[in-house]
């Protein structure tokens, strides 16, 4: 369940906000506007935690890619246990990609793309099967530390390692 229902969310919405891993949450076209308005991708991801980490915003033209995404790690999230779901990386800025060495053409600088730490990897044993069900149709990766990689791209992508630059 998520947190504590904000007073600015009308009671037409409470629902979606307790329950953002349902479809008609993440199809509300009004509760999304709500969450716009309020710099919420979904109840649990805002704009500024998924912000690139040299300080860019997501780009306006990003944004629903972003919520969309947003919505899925909802699911996730869910799945899990309802507990906090971190993430350690989303939208990356070009900069900020090249400053990392992500991939040339990585799903972060479409903000359609995080990154979650191995220590939530570890606590839930099944979170490589869960998450490769949610992203089925997006990509699912390992780095080489452990944590991992799950994207919203479209088509189906898996690896277990990962080239700077490439």
């Amino acid at each position: 369940m998520a947190t504590k229902t904000p007073t600015w969310v009308p009671k037409r919405y409470r629902d979606h906000w307790q329950r953002p891993w349902t479809a008609r949450a993440r199809r509300s076209p009004g509760f999304r506007r709500l969450l716009a308005r309020h710099k919420h991708l979904s109840p649990h991801y805002t704009y500024g935690e998924a912000a690139s980490k040299d300080g860019v915003p997501i780009p306006a033209r990003m944004r629903a890619r972003a919520r969309n995404h947003a919505f899925k790690m909802e699911v996730l999230r869910h799945e899990l246990g309802d507990g906090p779901l971190p993430v350690l990386s989303w939208y990356r800025s070009p900069a900020r990609n090249r400053a990392v060495g992500g991939a040339a053409e990585s799903r972060h600088m479409k903000a359609d793309a995080c990154d979650i730490d191995v220590a939530v990897v570890r606590k839930h044993p099944r979170f490589d099967q869960i998450a490769d069900r949610i992203f089925r149709e997006g990509g699912v990766g390992s780095y080489p530390g452990g944590n991992r990689h799950v994207d919203s791209r479209g088509t189906r992508a898996r690896w277990t390692s990962f080239t700077p630059g490439r």
